[in-house]
């Protein structure tokens, strides 16, 4: 299209640049900065001052935020910041930024983004959506002087929508930003400054007096204590970087991981000017932050690397906290080392307890005291202390045979070591209930049992806090069921129990698949992957949409001497079953028999979202450039706005965007159309798919008309499916228009070889007049719904 880019004298073209973005979450001026990605009872001030919000009624943690999850508002729930405890130097007074993403539900009230009140009852701070439809901005100074009340804009109720209030004492100007955009100022007398008390309080989504609730969505809270550029606004509405861009960060393992392999390979994501990367790595804190070139301490474990990975050069040791860090180093002439965050993990013990045990005995348990209390944790504390409690333990009465309790692990395990609590009531020490002399047995299949051991149980302390004072070694013997016969108790009284009981054992089976068991929305490339068992030095895949041929093995796919798998793509919407068995000819046993997991792959694969386009001309980003429409084509279409940003921001299916397509066809050629060609043909056949679906609404105001999409191949060929309701381009509800596939290849098109889509509107083939409007597109998908 020839028009927007005469317009460019116009318009003021943002070049947002990574470490821009950074800057911002590093940025001194921020004081409140609110994820909303993960919380409880209270949402993290990720800014690093420490202002916590605390959940008040009803806000929730929601995973349908723009970046991560979000916080939904309802019933009057806030957030308080507990505003007398705020310093007065965390209170912006000469300069302010607020801004929030927000998707509201027209309640018929106002709603507040937040409020703070001042101990003099001045109501100083109000970002609001207002019940009228429109937004609101307004500051107070100290006594109740109002500094302005802005009012401007559009709410479209149940979006998103980006707000942001500015004001600069430097400039003496208010502002108020939707989506990015400036919608209106105030001038302010010179000098004037905003209250410096949240004396009477300070919340999030509810004014201090209990009015106007916030009800809806709110996502990437933010308060600086400076007026942030338009352009600064535009970026914050990427969301905001906590780690500034010339330092590594994503680290792999992640920042205080558990159970890391010990084989693991560390990685990272480097920082923006990183020509070079220094690893520390070492299990003292100390060492590792204060290490440097001329200092290594000994955790300077790799110089100017090149990679953005590193892999110990032996295994790590079992169950201990490594602490590493990453120092980012300049090309040359400067060399500039940018010092990185200290991380750390836990690699993984050298045993683990066993879950999901069932626990039987031979004779009649007290009432509410039968053998699962030895396996259920009760009465255990955080530090694996018992109590004296006998309804946490396990107690029963000496029969004329030999008492014993059996424990079925689940599966045939390796097994290393057996821990403890024997019986530890209080008078414990009186009674003498508690196993003395034991006999350990062993079994694989429950029938055919061995002698482990006969070992003496230790008596317990009858005190709180009594720890596992017996253990076991289970030297590795394999088997399903451990039975342990009392041949004597420390008191020699009909009577008998244990207090809990914990096996440990060597993971020898494959786990940690990759997919998870039952993931869903897969990617059908997925490659399987998963968690080796100790002893492998061979894994057997077997896989397949049969659950019964999986797991008898018959379904066999191959073997591989790594812990992942390629397979052939996958079909669309299908449940598949996989199972991985260890090999290892030189142990016994040889094969560890892998457990039956599933996935259910995606229904549908991105072919457009709209996402990547930006409002840079000169680079070829905007939607204009890629969709061309007919200020190129001579039909009656517009792709986009005529000012930036180009791409429709507010009315989205999902993601944070959308493509405006205005019709006309009130003129020749009575026709409206957009289209995109590919550089590289796509293969819509991967996967089975058998439908395109695409996302669509209108407005009340368009002239009716139909919709239609046309798929070219790249021999040229092509055939197009129109909507069956002329009316659906006047819905302002998103649509889904699910088109079977066959309508293009039975006309001869090669769906494994589409070069270009038309998206129009009116009919292609024997156009006549009609009206005009304005659709948005979004979210195009090729696919297989599985329910198919």
């Amino acid at each position: 299209m020839s028009k927007k880019p005469m317009l460019l004298a116009f318009l003021v073209l943002a070049a947002v640049s990574a470490a821009h973005a950074a800057s911002l979450g590093t940025d001194p001026a921020l004081i409140i900065y609110y994820s909303f990605d993960e919380f409880t009872d209270v949402v993290m001030d990720l800014s690093g001052n420490g202002h916590n919000g605390a959940v008040t009624g009803d806000v929730t943690p929601d995973p349908d935020g723009l970046y991560g999850g979000a916080a939904r508002f309802a019933g009057g729930g806030y957030l308080d910041l507990d505003g007398p405890s705020i310093a007065p130097e965390n209170i912006p007074t000469s300069a302010i930024t607020l801004a929030a993403w927000a998707k509201c539900e027209n309640t018929g009230d106002h709603h507040a983004i937040f409020n703070a009140r001042a101990g003099d009852s001045t109501w100083l701070v109000h970002p609001e959506l207002r019940s009228g439809g429109n937004f609101r901005w307004l500051l107070r100074s100290a006594g109740g002087t109002t500094m302005f009340d802005i009012s401007g804009g559009v709410v479209t109720w149940d979006e998103w929508l980006h707000y942001a209030g500015t004001y600069d004492k430097a400039t003496a100007r208010g502002t108020l930003h939707i989506n990015g955009m400036a919608v209106q100022s105030a001038n302010v007398s010179a000098g004037a400054e905003i209250a410096g008390d949240w004396n009477q309080g300070a919340r999030v989504g509810r004014n201090i007096d209990n009015a106007r609730p916030f009800t809806g969505l709110m996502d990437e809270f933010c308060l600086f204590k400076r007026a942030l550029s338009e352009q600064e606004i535009q970026v914050l509405m990427e969301g905001i970087r906590l780690t500034p861009a010339e330092l590594a960060s994503e680290p792999n393992p992640a920042d205080d991981a558990n159970d890391v392999a010990r084989d693991t390979t560390l990685s990272w994501t480097p920082g923006i000017y990183a020509a070079a990367h220094d690893v520390y790595l070492g299990t003292v804190f100390d060492d590792v932050n204060d290490a440097g070139r001329a200092a290594p301490l000994g955790v300077l474990v790799s110089q100017g690397q090149s990679e953005a990975a590193y892999v110990p050069d032996a295994p790590l040791e079992y169950g201990t906290r490594y602490y590493w860090r990453i120092d980012e180093v300049n090309a040359a002439p400067d060399s500039t080392i940018f010092k990185g965050f200290v991380w750390s993990f836990v690699t993984e013990p050298f045993a683990y307890p066993v879950e999901d045990i069932v626990a039987t005995t031979n004779v009649i348990s007290a009432e509410g005291s039968g053998p699962e209390k030895t396996i259920d944790g009760s009465g255990l504390d955080e530090n694996d202390g018992h109590s004296t409690k006998s309804t946490d333990m396990w107690q029963a009465t000496v029969g004329d045979e030999p008492v014993w309790i059996q424990y079925d692990l689940g599966r045939t395990l390796k097994l290393h070591e057996m821990l403890v609590w024997n019986y530890n009531v209080e008078f414990e020490l009186v009674l003498g209930f508690g196993f003395k002399d034991v006999t350990v047995e062993y079994s694989a299949d429950g029938e055919s049992w061995a002698v482990l051991d006969s070992v003496q149980f230790n008596r317990a302390t009858a005190r709180a806090g009594y720890g596992a004072n017996t253990a076991v070694d289970l030297a590795g013997i394999t088997a399903r069921y451990v039975r342990l016969t009392a041949e004597s108790t420390w008191g020699g009284m009909p009577q008998l129990g244990l207090s809990e009981v914990r096996f440990l054992y060597i993971p020898t089976h494959a786990r940690n698949p990759e997919p998870a068991d039952g993931a869903t929305d897969v990617s059908v490339e997925t490659v399987l992957g998963w968690r080796a068992g100790r002893e492998a030095a061979a894994h057997e895949i077997c896989f397949g949409t049969d659950a019964s041929a999986v797991a008898d093995g018959t379904a066999m796919l191959g073997s591989t001497e790594q812990n992942h798998y390629a397979i052939a793509p996958l079909d669309f919407g299908t449940t598949y079953y996989w199972a991985v068995s260890e090999i290892n000819e030189d142990m016994s046993p040889s094969l560890w028999q892998g457990a039956l997991w599933s996935f259910v792959t995606q229904e549908y694969t991105v072919v457009e979202d709209f996402e990547s386009y930006t409002n840079d001309v000169d680079a070829g980003e905007t939607i204009y450039q890629t969709w061309i429409d007919g200020w190129t084509n001579e039909t009656g279409s517009t792709v986009g706005y005529l000012h930036a940003p180009f791409a429709e921001r507010r009315i989205v299916h999902g993601g944070k965007q959308s493509m405006p397509l205005e019709y006309d066809n009130t003129v020749s050629p009575f026709y409206s159309e957009a289209y995109r060609t590919w550089a590289t043909a796509q293969d819509w056949t991967i996967g089975a798919a058998n439908t395109l679906t695409l996302h669509f609404r209108g407005t009340s105001d368009n002239a009716p008309a139909t919709l239609y999409v046309a798929l070219e191949d790249s021999n040229g060929r092509v055939a197009s499916a129109s909507h069956s309701n002329a009316d659906a381009a006047l819905s302002v509800e998103w649509q889904s228009w699910q088109i079977p596939l066959d309508a293009f290849s039975s006309a001869g098109v090669n769906l494994a070889r589409i070069s270009t889509m038309y998206i129009g509107v009116g009919d292609r083939a024997n156009p006549s007049a009609g009206g005009s409007g304005l659709l948005y597109i979004d979210d195009i998908l090729v696919g297989r719904p599985v329910t198919q």
